[in-house]
């Protein structure tokens, strides 16, 4: 997508901007002590499913 001013933007669905996106992944990947791959996931279950960092009986609630 190209900007007014002529530079490029990568956009995601629903126009929101990549860049914009990865700003808070790394800005939260931060604020919680960097974890490792092994520090965060996501449980499913029947009531729905949760994201959790370095717990996964403390849903995180972003």
């Amino acid at each position: 997508m190209e900007r007014a001013d002529g530079g490029l933007v990568a956009v995601l669905d629903e126009g929101r901007e990549l860049w914009a996106a990865l700003r808070t992944g790394y800005r939260l990947w931060r604020e919680h002590e960097k974890p490792q791959q092994w520090d965060f996931g996501m449980t499913v279950g029947p009531a729905g499913q949760t994201v959790w960092v370095h717990d996964p009986g403390r849903p995180y609630a972003g």
